[in-house]
């Protein structure tokens, strides 16, 4: 928990007045368990804002285990707090997160023999001409130069282009340079466009892109998942191409995951318009904030309402799992921490729900799971064992 009483204290009333930031929220669910030791950061909030707080926290809590079955509420409860208890212990190191980034990671690389370190920013670079660059360990400042159109690192480890111009060109799209970045297994990555729109590349993943936009319209190509935070221009769409739809935007915020070992491509919008376009039937939809697209290989296109600060908790250093199955956990577990998974006697139906951070060691994240569920992990080298 944070040393500094005051700011957390600070923190609760922005959890209140719900500006809180989604690492912040994270914590205060964890701290709530706590809540009963610390009675002199409690006594300083009005009676009215500690039964507020006190609520949402609880409510929050108790969406950490969703249950196939009703369970008699106190033993649902019990393990509600085990599990809070156990957010509580990775408690120093999200509150680390969100202060100290830095000093968060230097934290997190102590791992005990045979356990397994969280990824870090990673990335490798190939420019139009075919050389590589090995982004994590490249120097700052600039890195590569294409005609006008400067690359630099920046010392919190993002790449950002820069133009001598307006970040476009009379060059039609098949006669770009087109620059590819590629994040592996146990890695991420953040950059800025040429038109300045901000991304952020989940593992495995890569983004492939002109060192500057035509004058038409900007497009992009991407396998994985990637958060865009688009730069508006009403006279340039935006445009993200993967294996089986198109995406169009403006200017808007919006995450996309489109791996090539899942069958669909899913589109979540926090802010602005976006219009999707499944490639397999021609079938289209309009996205409003809040809402995902699911594009289906028969050409389908199935859109719900749903929580879209859970679906871009990656980006923020966070596991966010909604009731999803045991075997999709898995997979986003192992992109992470670049581990192979072997199922025994499991059932991989079997639902889990929690908000984790994505800087614990593989063991504790592990450990946390096993509180929740009916299950049990063996970590053996880079493998992981799931059985009951």
């Amino acid at each position: 928990m944070p040393d500094n009483r005051i700011e957390l204290l600070k923190m609760i009333q922005r959890y209140l007045a719900d500006k809180a930031t989604p690492a912040e929220k994270s914590f205060l669910k964890a701290y709530y368990s706590y809540f009963d030791k610390e009675q002199d950061i409690i006594s300083q909030l009005k009676i009215e804002e500690k039964k507020l707080l006190e609520e949402q926290l609880e409510t929050g809590i108790w969406n950490i285990v969703e249950a196939k079955e009703r369970k008699p509420v106190r033993f649902l409860w019990t393990r509600i707090a085990a599990a809070a208890m156990l957010l509580f212990s990775l408690s120093t190191g999200i509150y680390m997160l969100v202060k100290h980034p830095g000093k968060a990671e230097q934290t997190a690389r102590k791992a005990k023999p045979g356990d397994i370190l969280p990824g870090t920013n990673k990335a490798v670079l190939t420019l139009a001409n075919g050389k590589k660059i090995a982004l994590d360990n490249a120097r700052n400042g600039v890195i590569a130069q294409q005609e006008d159109t400067y690359i630099q690192k920046t010392a919190d480890g993002k790449i950002i282009y820069s133009l001598q111009a307006d970040g476009t060109t009379n060059v039609s799209s098949s006669a770009l340079a087109y620059n590819t970045i590629e994040v592996p297994k146990a890695g991420q990555f953040q950059l800025v466009l040429p038109d300045g729109t901000r991304v952020w590349l989940n593992s495995q993943s890569t983004l492939r892109y002109p060192t500057k936009f035509d004058k038409n319209e900007r497009n992009v190509e991407l396998s994985g998942e990637a958060y865009f935070e688009v730069t508006h221009n009403s006279s340039k769409p935006f445009k993200v191409h993967t294996r089986n739809q198109d995406l169009t935007v403006l200017g808007t915020h919006f995450n996309v995951k489109a791996y090539t070992d899942e069958t669909s491509t899913s589109t979540t919008l926090l802010q602005g318009k976006v219009s999707i376009n499944n490639l397999s039937s021609g079938r289209s939809a309009i996205l409003q904030p809040g809402n995902q697209s699911v594009a289906k290989p028969d050409g389908s296109i199935a859109v719900s309402n749903v929580n879209a600060e859970q679906a871009i908790a990656w980006k923020s250093g966070f596991f966010a799992f909604d009731n999803q199955d045991i075997e999709t956990i898995m997979t986003i577990i192992s992109r992470w921490y670049n581990v192979d998974v072997v199922y025994k006697n499991i059932d991989k139906n079997l639902r889990l729900g929690g908000t984790f951070s994505k800087t614990s060691n593989l063991s504790e994240l592990l450990k946390n799971l096993e509180l929740i569920g009916n299950i049990h992990f063996t970590i053996e080298e880079r493998r992981v064992i799931v059985m009951k």
